[in-house]
């Protein structure tokens, strides 16, 4: 650090993250560094108290300060901050655990600029969620992260939700205790929302993604409700049906990216909806279809959907990239040529536990498509002729998980080897013995010392 502080010449970002040696000690030398604007300090476990306060000379011209995961962080830590970051725009606490709502409202008082807060994992209770909301510029307020904080009811996000009506971002995954109540009323007030991370909210039903006058009665509201939303996460929140889908069929025309993992409640008719909307409520006015921007569709383990439905909706998603279909009940190879055939942009595919899959799969991807990273584990009928012939052809492949394929052998690792270069994870859990293929592994980390190999 102290090399890296004389010889840096006015640096405006500074990151630190995954510095695992960096500790107290080593701040001592930021002082120095008197231009930067930017600092990250991520998953940095040494970093204490005392640390921050050794970099206070830093914090009069502080815009963005980044110390996620750094649990020996407490309250008293942030004191300085909130006291002398008076241009802070961007905080980002996630997993400090030792943080509470009390020095968050604090630092929301002072810094009034403040435009992201995340929060993820930090005690906080509604009636704190309440306070820091009040303090909190309705103005400049656009990205919240509050997730995996178990406090938090419906009355904490109603409060936030009236107070701060600009947000763009809203990440609440894990709130178990907040209902479809909690999730309609963000969703009626933040109408430039562009990312919706509502995933395990098992309390929420349909009626989140309706428009109720009798709620509200502004036309406003109904007008611009979920309208700019770019990215949706349900993901395991096992009460919403086909309604809810419907629903968002027919206001979210931007979608890019939809994660639908676990949803057991829908069926075939909510794909129908997303490619077939219905007229616009009540009106004779057709609504495009939800999937024309699609680049992520993440639908695995939902287990009323079928391979007919998967494939006539993939259809209709021409610039799709991300695939999941993970643990879909009857997907064979010849539904894997239909999507490598309808969806050619398709780089990143995820089929674990798709178990009538074969190496014909395998080929049908090589033929088509253009892989980037695949997720095969547990398909039980893979062998080591088809990772031979999946290897020649996408050689570009960057991620190959393949757990627990019980017919791989050393043919495979070498094939890896032989053809994938740009290879940087690997995992072959429960595929082989390590003894029976050591010296393969030795010579794929010697070839590339990046590699990421799980046995």
């Amino acid at each position: 650090m102290q090399v890296l502080a004389e010889h840096l010449n006015q640096p405006v970002l500074f990151d630190l993250s995954n510095c695992k040696l960096l500790t107290d000690k080593s701040t001592l030398y930021f002082t120095r560094l008197k231009s930067i604007r930017i600092l990250n300090l991520d998953n940095c476990p040494l970093l204490t108290d005392e640390g921050l306060d050794q970099i206070s000379e830093l914090y009069a011209s502080l815009e963005v300060l980044s110390i996620a995961n750094n649990k020996n962080v407490t309250d008293d830590g942030l004191m300085p901050i909130a006291s002398s970051c008076k241009l802070l725009t961007t905080l980002n606490i996630n997993l400090c655990i030792n943080i509470t709502h009390e020095i968050l409202t604090t630092v929301a008082r002072n810094c009034r600029g403040l435009q992201t807060l995340h929060v993820s994992g930090i005690q906080i209770s509604d009636h704190g969620l309440e306070r820091i909301s009040h303090f909190l510029s309705n103005k400049n307020f656009t990205s919240l992260d509050v997730s995996f904080c178990y406090g938090i009811t419906d009355h904490g996000l109603i409060a936030v939700a009236e107070k701060c009506s600009q947000l763009t971002y809203f990440n609440g995954c894990g709130l178990h205790r907040v209902t479809d109540v909690g999730a309609q009323t963000i969703c009626r007030h933040w109408w430039k929302l562009k990312y919706l991370n509502l995933e395990d909210m098992f309390l929420m039903k349909d009626s989140a993604f309706w428009f109720d006058r009798m709620l509200d009665g502004r036309q406003a509201a109904d007008e611009n409700m979920l309208k700019s939303l770019t990215s949706l996460n349900l993901s395991d929140c096992i009460h919403i049906t086909d309604h809810a889908i419907e629903g968002i069929a027919l206001r979210c025309k931007h979608l890019e990216q939809l994660r639908l993992k676990g949803c057991d409640g829908i069926t075939d008719k909510a794909l129908s909806f997303l490619t077939e909307p219905p007229l616009n409520f009540g009106t004779n006015e057709k609504v495009y279809p939800a999937t024309d921007k699609l680049k992520l569709v993440d639908l695995s383990y939902c287990k009323q959907l079928t391979p007919s439905a998967i494939v006539t909706f993939l259809s209709n998603c021409p610039i799709l990239e991300n695939l999941n279909i993970s643990g879909i009940v009857g997907v064979t190879d010849d539904v894997i040529l239909h999507v490598c055939q309808t969806c050619p942009a398709l780089q990143h595919i995820a089929l674990q536990r798709c178990v009538a899959l074969t190496d014909a799969t395998l080929c049908h991807l090589a033929e088509f498509l253009w892989v980037e990273y695949l997720d095969i584990s547990y398909c039980n009928r893979v062998t080591d002729d088809g990772i031979d012939v999946f290897t020649v052809a996408c050689s570009g492949i960057q991620t190959l998980i393949m757990k627990r394929l019980l017919k791989i052998s050393t043919k495979a690792i070498k094939s890896l080897a032989r053809n994938c270069k740009g290879l940087r994870r690997l995992d072959v859990s429960e595929c082989v013995q390590y003894n029976d293929v050591r010296g393969d592994f030795d010579q794929l980390i010697n070839m590339w010392p990046h590699l990421k190999i799980s046995f």
